[in-house]
């Protein structure tokens, strides 16, 4: 998901920049100055320009670190301003909260919010927090009755109105989305991210001249707001045009990949998530997948990559803990949507998705997706998960490799993880239902059938089976689960075709 919920670590946490402290005279200027950098996409001037001794700088600053990804630098900030504040120290709270939901630390999160339940200034901030951890855990329908209220009380809160359509861009309620928006602009016509968000929307329908319309929008009120890295980026941007692009063949036989036992993940600390390896502006093509074998083996889709020219082409691969290293081609499915990615440094061991306990897809059991969706137009530094049904135990035209879910899926979700509630696998995300396509041809409208392959596909590609390993935990919550699996599903980043 490339980051930007309007930025670069989850929906919602660049979009909130804080309200204003009782600031001096002299220092009102340069803190205005420096929240005008947050809302339009600057955070970087924020950090070279804030002085750390000046307490509501500092806080800005640790607001720009959530921006830029750097989430311990930020927690520094916010923990020491946590013991220096003798009086309102609100600010200090929700920061803390933003950055325990970056962590993914979603108990943590609600905590600090409790400090903040008489809260009047940062009443809105602590609400988009709460339905941010109510997404990130998939609780949607709580998210969206939150979001809805939020929308009917702040119709003009540039942070709400993006909170909102992001919500609604990543429940692919996209008609909600685009008409909150243009609302928004309308009324409020100085958005630079509003305007960037709804151009994604209208490029994604392939209407080229709203698209084009709302790129220059965004081009001028970046420029205006001294982004002229962005200004240009966007006055140059057009609809993407695709190009089919010719697979990556397979040209030798691999040996199989060693699958990893069910262990018990020790999470190393979390450090600030690495910076993709590409110059900002570049168009990228991204996907999800997950790590296998010992650490340094990548399950994903073949459509993820399979534009690149050769084998040997560099793969970025970061994990949702924010480790990232560089990958190559190791093997390409010619049966099925999928191929193996082999890293150059291995990730931990016990990150490893285990291949010896696959789940079958039985009507009716759950299924949840988890991945990075939509990351040129929401970005995140960490994964999203949603949860659903498996609807049917077969796919399309009953076919028997694949299968249908409920749950929830965007561009960006190919070749990441579906899980069951105990974290067996059941499937790899490949499809989402071409909704509009199937009106065209059938006259009505298909909502919630996305399509997955079995799990047990990819028992055929790495040559692998499985051996006695210690038995799966019992069910556990959403949000155990997304705890236990973040070091496992990757984002996955390569050069795009131009």
């Amino acid at each position: 998901m490339t980051r930007s919920f309007k930025t670069k670590i989850y929906f919602a946490l660049s979009l909130w920049t804080f309200a204003c402290l009782s600031a001096s005279p002299a220092t009102a200027n340069d803190t205005e100055r420096f929240k005008l950098f947050l809302q339009t996409d600057q955070p970087e001037q924020v950090i070279t320009q804030a002085d750390p001794n000046d307490r509501e700088e500092n806080l800005l600053l640790g607001e720009a670190y959530l921006q830029t990804g750097q989430i311990h630098k930020a927690l520094e900030v916010f923990e020491a301003a946590q013991f220096q504040v003798l009086d309102n120290d609100e600010a200090v709270y929700l920061g803390l909260a933003k950055t325990k939901l970056a962590l993914g630390k979603f108990d943590h999160a609600r905590r600090h919010l409790k400090m903040l339940r008489h809260s009047v200034s940062h009443k809105v901030d602590a609400e988009l927090v709460l339905a941010a951890i109510e997404e990130m855990s998939a609780h949607a329908p709580q998210a969206r009755n939150r979001l809805e209220k939020l929308h009917r009380q702040y119709p003009n809160h540039e942070a709400v109105v993006l909170a909102y359509a992001s919500f609604n861009v990543k429940q692919q309620a996209l008609n909600e989305a685009s008409r909150v928006l243009e609302h928004f602009l309308q009324t409020t016509p100085t958005s630079a991210q509003a305007a960037k968000m709804l151009a994604n929307i209208y490029q994604q329908w392939g209407l080229s001249d709203k698209a084009q319309t709302y790129f220059k929008m965004a081009a001028h009120l970046y420029k205006q707001a001294g982004n002229h890295l962005l200004a240009e980026q966007f006055a140059a941007l057009s609809p993407t045009r695709h190009v089919q692009a010719q697979p990556v063949k397979q040209t030798q036989q691999l040996p199989p990949i060693k699958a990893a036992p069910v262990q018990k993940v020790v999470r190393k600390n979390l450090a600030s998530p690495v910076p993709l390896p590409f110059k900002r502006g570049t168009a990228l093509k991204t996907g999800s997948g997950f790590i296998i074998g010992q650490g340094q083996y990548i399950v994903t889709n073949r459509h993820v990559i399979d534009h690149l020219s050769s084998p040997n082409d560099k793969i970025a691969v970061r994990n949702g803990l924010g480790e990232l290293h560089m990958a190559t081609i190791y093997k390409v499915s010619t049966k099925d949507d999928l191929a193996i990615l082999k890293t150059d440094q291995p990730f931990q061991a016990d990150y490893a998705v285990s291949l010896n306990h696959l789940a079958r897809a039985t009507p009716g059991s759950e299924a949840i997706v988890m991945g990075f969706p939509l990351m040129d137009l929401l970005g995140q530094n960490t994964p999203s998960l949603t949860d659903g049904i498996v609807s049917k135990d077969s796919g399309l035209g009953d076919d028997q490799r694949t299968f249908l879910i409920s749950s929830k899926m965007n561009k960006g979700n190919s070749g990441g993880p579906i899980f069951n509630k105990q974290g067996a696998l059941i499937g790899i995300a490949v499809a989402k239902l071409d909704v509009m396509g199937v009106y065209e041809e059938r006259g009505h409208l298909a909502e919630d059938m996305n399509l997955a392959i079995k799990a047990n596909s990819l028992r055929d590609l790495i040559a692998s089976k499985p051996t006695p390993t210690t038995a799966l935990p019992q069910n556990m919550s959403l949000e155990d689960l997304y705890q236990r699996m973040l070091p496992s599903v990757v984002l996955i980043a390569s050069k795009g075709v131009s």
